[in-house]
């Protein structure tokens, strides 16, 4: 017995010696907010789901600082409904700050933030984060349904009638969101579809009647409302102000990612002064079953976009303004020039301008961009919470020509203006109001394989301003492999319906500028059908091509009306340039060429081969070429599923097929589809995926005969 003793101390001693001196053994590196808060001493109850009547959000932050401090890297939470109804402090529901190397997976859950104006769920100043699977909705969200009764056109009044289970739209006579002014707007749906654009609101609202702001909209004067609208549709009136509810701000290598969220009373997601940053199968869609509109302004925004960031394979419905957007504005304006290498600024909101920062300028009249300098001092000193709109003395590293004060300030580095960024693989569509794919600004970034359609504004632009929210020209973009279909019609100002595709830059007065000041901007290989005015519009660029696209059936929407044109533009000349399928206007050093433009039926494709025909089970993901009869736009299927499609030629396109298609053995049936859907193709071929034991079976017995 002393012997069995014996042998189990000397069994067990040295694990116990492990243990007490290799903590990390002990460590919980996984948090489940479900079941573990009471287990380790985080909180007095778990998270458990869909109790409305318990608040998740204190427990939510607790589980958030054990994580901070004893190295958790993955939080989640049983899949079900959680609410939040109080927020961390007066701007966030929760914040996230300074945290390293966490991912939060919440498992297909749904959160509902009490108030819709608020931040909901804010990382900042963080690296390494992941938020991913879940979904975000409002208690009280930022929008209501009536229907309406009656229509007095010649006052601009809307009567209405309360909808049950909808707030009175006099709830928002009180709206008065912390960010933002606050604004007032009315969407018009019959049967659930959209029947105008949006109309701004004026406020107060009396009982059961709505005032249409007089902004000089062509569709909301005496002679078009009653055209546009009938007693019986239902108005979503929208109240849009104030925070997000998923932000990402001041951050690196963060993904957002399998989120989608339902309302927003501003941008849907902003991704905020980050860089190296992904989001990725997110979705900005209406409340399902009784929502009508997914975000009271844009859908996805990278806000001052720094390096090789990312939006792809997610899907944007229903916003009222620009669905996806990736932009570099202006950080700030020039207040005064105090000497040749001294000057002062005035931040735009709470933008840094950190020393070591290179700055160039902007000419307000004329959209140039302008060389600057480096920041090599300031006054006050930069720091990481800057007060808002506050003015900065900076000395930089060389003189400067001669600013005015309003000068426009940009970064002059292209790692500060988004260079390596791209928007893919997204699909956009039934936008009332804003353009598909907003790129403002930015440097060597791409577009491409877009589905874009149903929009009234612009679906894809390249655009410039230096009025409002002004910034710098753009250069080195490619918008690529791209689809637009039925893009353009009443609800957006004339310089946001130029064309499917538009570049442009509008200066002060919003009339359209005459110097070529954005270079570099290639559209090729796209595919546009059902323009309500141009296919592509060029305007304002110096160098780049304009090169096998396929634009099908352009002006099909003469008659939107002119709106918000300065005295400084030529209207006959617009109106001329929409009728026709692919413009270059105040430009040079484009070419131009190998463009089809067909005012008919887009003719139809097919599939003659395929190389390879066939792999090894396994194998990690390989590009196979398609040989045929084919368009720009084109998409391969493989096995009903789309794959990611490169248009090369009439007679080859490049089609990656992911490493999960061929994963296990049998023959996929592979088919292209046309662009348009209302044109054909033909063919189809057999691609086949072997096991290993069949791979080897076949080369035995190839090497035999030929032996």
């Amino acid at each position: 017995m002393a012997l069995h003793l014996a042998g189990l101390r000397r069994l067990f001693l040295p694990l116990l010696v492990v243990c007490f001196f290799v903590p990390d053994l002990w460590a919980v590196t996984t948090l489940n907010m479900s079941h573990d808060l009471v287990a380790l001493g985080i909180a007095g109850q778990n998270m458990t789901p869909n109790n409305p009547a318990l608040d998740a959000r204190p427990l939510f932050s607790a589980s958030i600082q054990y994580a901070r401090t004893q190295g958790v890297t993955l939080i989640t939470a049983d899949s079900g409904a959680y609410y939040f109804l109080t927020s961390e402090n007066s701007n966030y529901y929760l914040y996230l700050g300074s945290l390293t190397n966490l991912t939060i997976d919440l498992a297909g859950s749904t959160i509902y933030f009490k108030e819709a104006f608020l931040y909901g769920i804010g990382v900042s100043q963080s690296n390494g984060v992941t938020l991913k699977n879940f979904e975000t909705d409002f208690l009280n969200p930022p929008y209501t349904h009536a229907q309406l009764t009656a229509i007095d056109a010649n006052q601009r009044t809307l009567s209405y009638a309360t909808l049950s289970g909808w707030s009175d739209p006099t709830t928002f006579n009180t709206f008065n969101p912390a960010f933002g002014q606050p604004q007032l707007y009315v969407v018009p749906f019959r049967n659930g579809a959209l029947v105008g654009p949006r109309m701004a609101v004026s406020r107060p609202i009396s009982q059961g009647v709505l005032t249409l702001t007089q902004d000089n909209a062509p569709w909301t004067q005496a002679d078009t409302l009653p055209s546009t609208l009938q007693a019986g549709d239902v108005l979503v009136l929208i109240a849009r102000g104030g925070g997000v509810p998923v932000q990402v701000y001041r951050s690196d290598n963060v993904t957002v990612s399998g989120v989608e969220v339902h309302g927003a009373s501003a941008v849907g997601v902003l991704m905020d002064t980050v860089s190296n940053s992904t989001v990725d199968q997110v979705r900005i869609t209406p409340r399902p079953n009784t929502g009508l509109i997914a975000a009271n302004a844009d859908g996805i925004m990278f806000n001052l976009a720094q390096q090789n960031n990312h939006l792809r394979n997610s899907y944007v419905t229903r916003t009222l303004d620009d669905a996806m957007s990736l932009n570099s504005i202006g950080p700030g304006t020039v207040v005064s020039q105090n000497g040749p290498r001294t000057v002062t600024v005035q931040r735009a909101a709470y933008n840094r301008f950190p020393n070591g920062t290179l700055l160039n300028f902007v000419d307000r009249s004329s959209g140039a961009e302008i060389s600057g300098a480096t920041i090599v001092s300031q006054q006050p000193p930069d720091s990481d919470n800057p007060s808002f709109g506050g003015q900065v003395v900076l000395t930089v590293s060389q003189d400067l020509p001669s600013l005015p004060q309003s000068t426009s300030v940009a970064y002059g580095s292209p790692e500060m203006r988004g260079s390596g960024s791209t928007i893919e693989d997204n699909v956009v569509e039934d936008i009332p109001y804003g353009r598909g794919i907003y790129i403002g600004g930015n440097v060597n970034v791409i577009v491409r394989r877009n589905l874009v359609r149903q929009m009234r504004c612009d679906g894809i632009v390249v655009a410039q301003t230096t009025q409002n929210f002004p910034g710098p020209p753009a250069h080195d973009v490619t918008i690529r492999d791209n689809r637009l279909l039925n893009i353009l019609g009443p609800g957006c100002e004339t310089n946001k319906t130029l064309a499917a595709i538009s570049v442009n830059t509008r200066v002060l007065g919003f009339g359209f500028g005459t110097s070529a000041v954005n270079t570099n901007v290639s559209v090729i290989n796209n595919f546009i059908a059902e323009s309500g005015h141009s296919g592509i519009s060029i305007g304002q660029l110096n160098g780049g091509q304009v090169a096998n696209n396929f634009v099908s059936r352009w002006y099909t929407q003469p008659t939107i009306p002119l709106w918000r044109l300065s005295g400084d533009d030529d209207s006959d000349q617009i109106l001329a340039d929409f009728q026709l399928p692919i413009v270059v206007r105040s430009s040079s050093g484009i070419v131009n060429q190998n463009n089809q433009t067909n005012s008919g039926a887009t003719p139809a494709i097919s599939l003659t081969s395929l190389t390879p025909a066939s792999i090894t089970a396994g194998t990690s993901a390989i590009t196979l070429t398609l040989n045929g009869n084919f368009i720009p736009g084109a998409a391969a299927l493989f096995g009903g599923v789309q794959l990611q499609t490169d248009y090369v030629s009439n007679q080859q396109l490049n089609a990656l097929i992911p490493q999960a298609e061929i994963a296990t053995a049998g023959a996929r049936v592979v088919t292209v589809a046309n662009p348009d859907p209302l044109a054909t193709s033909s063919g189809s071929s057999l691609f086949q995926v072997y096991s290993q034991k069949r791979r080897s079976q076949v080369t035995s017995v190839a090497w035999k005969q030929f032996q």
